[in-house]
């Protein structure tokens, strides 16, 4: 008994992998196809065969990248558009994440993740309305290093326009990316658009 691969004689796609006996392998081999002998760590999924070889496939430079049995390379099947899209989501992503980095105001660090968006806008909305009451107004603010500072109705409104100011800043620098993504005329210049 021996472990078969059965693979298509024009493609060399080992199309099953069984264990028969030398009588019994040409029950399983349909027209088209051949049968050859794999060693243990040969399997139909690492394998191919080629000129009556089992080779393994090298490896594959990206999850969308498809075998081509003609030239035995992988190739990219995408299109132009396709790779603009997939640049754009991990430019966003990237632009997504820088938003979460934190800012600096008044040389101390804010963090910067939509919970901290939040409180520091709940803190400017405070602010106005203790200046509209004609009160005083301070808040004590814990910052990325988790020193605490305290922050004046003023010193609120300058926070709240550097994290915009950084927000839009990130924003402004994707949608620079995403011209040059789509204004690229070829696939390696799309990838070579990124985030820094």
């Amino acid at each position: 008994m021996n472990c078969y691969g059965i693979y298509n004689i024009t493609t060399g796609v080992i199309r099953c992998v069984l264990t028969a006996s030398n009588d019994n392998i040409s029950e399983n081999v349909q027209a088209g196809e051949s049968a050859i002998i794999l060693l243990d760590d040969e399997a139909d999924d690492k394998h191919y065969v080629s000129n009556g070889v089992v080779v393994p496939y090298p490896t594959k430079p990206a999850e969308f990248y498809i075998w081509d049995y003609t030239t035995t390379t992988w190739i990219d099947p995408r299109t132009l558009a396709d790779a603009q899209l997939a640049q754009w989501e991990i430019v966003k992503a990237a632009r997504d994440a820088a938003n979460l980095t934190g800012f600096v105001w008044n040389s101390m660090n804010f963090q910067s993740d939509p919970t901290s968006q939040a409180q520091i806008q709940g803190a400017i909305q405070l602010a106005q309305l203790a200046i509209a009451a004609s009160q005083p107004f301070s808040i004590v603010w814990t910052l990325t290093d988790n020193t605490t500072t305290t922050l004046s109705a003023t010193d609120m409104f300058g926070v709240g326009v550097a994290l915009g100011t950084f927000i839009q800043t990130n924003y402004a620098k994707g949608v620079a990316l995403r011209n040059e993504i789509n204004a690229a005329t070829s696939i390696p210049a799309v990838e070579a658009i990124v985030w820094n």
